[in-house]
């Protein structure tokens, strides 16, 4: 029995209990709530997109690819080296 139910899991899509087990029904009610919110929202910006020619022209330069990174690989939330002294007060 266990081995139908773990098949029948991989086979349909997660439900908001299988990603939130620990939620009580009300918070999984919410978070339904809120997922169909959220799916409704972009459904209507793609269809206000795909009726309008100079939307698309506009969505291409938010979903190109943007300019290099120019960051540096360290970590930005840290001083160098020589930085870590402890000023004299």
């Amino acid at each position: 029995m266990r081995k139908d139910k773990e098949t029948s899991a991989r086979t349909r899509p997660p439900t908001i209990a299988d990603l939130y087990p620990d939620l009580t029904t009300e918070e999984q009610e919410r978070a339904r709530e809120n997922l169909d919110g959220y799916i409704e929202a972009v459904l209507r910006i793609y269809d206000r997109i795909a009726r309008d020619d100079g939307a698309l022209v506009h969505t291409g330069a938010l979903t190109g690819k943007g300019p290099r990174d120019t960051m540096k690989s360290e970590r930005s939330n840290t001083l160098p080296a020589h930085h870590n002294h402890i000023p004299s007060l």
